[in-house]
């Protein structure tokens, strides 16, 4: 996958802010998603998403697929002055059904305040990528001084966004009109504005761009399927958001298949139409692509886990407590294992941690983290344990105990471990190479009562 190349050369996550419309259309999740996926192998870091068109399961279905990735704790906020009463979106309601935190719209703070707080902690500079409406972008570079920063939104974005990248417009003639430009009052607005004044470099992906790459669909993993099914896109759909997502996670135009053009962009703020005066070393760019579209559509199909490889159908994957525990009798014996009492009493203990993948509320797969047990090497707060990664038979080789140990090893960084380990039977191949896919080295052979087995351990 593109990412671990792009790994390879990159030194430090890009701080990232996301905006989104979140409702539109189904690639909005699409685009989560990869965000979300690149945010957990160490590419970006997500400081923060804004919504910038509010329904009542905004903020509730936006979380569900943050916590599907293992990272339910990236703060969310809204835009309240473009909230739509009385609309239909065709795939929240279902996702917001998945929210295990009861989270809900009132939990949001401003957006605008949330970008200001996220950019006034960094360090260095961040990108931010709007995939729907552009105004908290505008709300932002409006802003005054407050008790967040002593910055003017202007400066705080001089200082603190090296870029900001745009699904919007459409640059392939003289003049365009496209959704996120023109839809409404306050976007046309917000766009025009941004043109005009934003301190810092901008790039579009325009509507041409991703009109005929189509991605996705039903069959994508989690809830990303399910909400391309609630929208009655189950083949697939265009790819604009997904692909703005990508670009701006890859950050170079050449390795991501594009072409810039530079000059200057224009939008009008009464009819949302756009024109663009190409020159050398302009303050905006548009890109064009380089490559067919067979390029982009394995790029975000393969991020997005629609290969071969990827888990069957759509799952689920939640921590379960005590008395749920039985239940995982369906994925392996409890009767007969020697350690299913020592098991309970680290449950009780507070010092282990069940996670379980369901298919259809079927249990199917389960993997622990182990945070205070010395005989398992673990150090409070540096370096925890994953045990109890386990498939399934008849479902193995599905992409499932992939799919769980991705998602618990997520959890385990956001906790604040950075280190974490895990033993596995010599003879166990196929684990040790997911083991080893995963990152994960062998710094050990050793024997116990089961017999020989690696210690391998593994930097978050």
């Amino acid at each position: 996958m593109i990412f671990e190349e792009i790994k390879a050369k990159r030194e430090t996550p890009t701080p990232v802010i996301f905006g989104t419309d979140w409702w539109s259309d189904c690639d909005d999740v699409a685009a989560l998603a990869i965000l979300l996926k690149a945010h957990k192998c160490g590419l970006i870091e997500l400081k923060a998403i804004g919504v910038n068109s509010v329904m009542k399961y905004s903020a509730p279905s936006l979380k569900a697929v943050c916590e599907q990735h293992g990272l339910g704790s990236i703060p969310i906020g809204l835009d309240r002055n473009a909230e739509r009463k009385g609309i239909l979106c065709l795939y929240q309601k279902a996702l917001a059904a998945h929210c295990k935190s009861g989270f809900s719209n009132a939990d949001c703070p401003e957006a605008y305040k949330l970008y200001r707080s996220a950019l006034a902690s960094l360090k260095g500079k961040a990108v931010i990528v709007d995939i729907g409406f552009p105004q908290i972008i505008m709300e932002v570079l409006r802003s005054q001084p407050d008790e967040i920063s002593d910055l003017n939104g202007m400066q705080l974005v001089k200082d603190k966004v090296s870029e900001i990248v745009l699904m919007g417009g459409r640059w392939d003639k003289p003049t365009g009109m496209e959704y996120n430009f023109c839809a409404y009052r306050l976007n046309r607005e917000a766009a025009a504005y941004i043109c005009e004044h934003c301190p810092v470099p901008l790039t579009f992906l325009g509507y041409e761009v991703g009109k005929d790459v189509i991605t996705g669909g039903k069959t994508a993993p989690g809830l990303v399927g399910k909400a391309y099914a609630a929208h009655f896109s189950a083949n697939g759909r265009p790819s604009w958001d997904p692909m703005t997502a990508a670009f701006a996670i890859i950050g170079d135009a050449e390795t991501a298949g594009y072409q810039k053009v530079f000059g200057k962009a224009a939008v009008d703020p009464k009819t949302g139409r756009n024109r663009f005066e190409a020159f050398d070393g302009g303050p905006h760019a548009y890109l064009v692509k380089t490559k067919e579209d067979s390029f982009y559509k394995k790029q975000i199909d393969d991020i997005l886990g629609m290969g071969k490889s990827r888990p069957e159908g759509s799952f689920e994957i939640r921590q379960i407590g005590l008395e749920d525990y039985s239940n995982c009798s369906a994925i392996w014996n409890m009767e007969t294992c020697p350690h299913t009492q020592t098991f309970i009493a680290q449950i009780k203990a507070g010092v282990r941690e069940v996670y379980i993948l369901t298919v259809d509320g079927t249990y199917i797969a389960e993997c622990d983290l182990v945070y205070e047990n010395p005989e398992y090497g673990t150090i409070p707060g540096q370096r925890a344990y994953l045990s109890r990664l386990i498939v399934k038979k008849a479902q193995r080789e599905k992409g499932y105990g992939k799919a769980i140990s991705e998602y618990v090893l997520a959890l385990a960084k956001e906790k604040g471990y950075r280190e974490i380990a895990l033993g596995v039977n010599c003879n166990n191949t196929a684990a040790v190479r997911l083991y080893q896919s995963l990152g994960f080295t062998i710094y050990e052979e050793a024997e116990d009562a089961d017999g020989k087995f690696y210690r391998m351990e593994k930097n978050l």
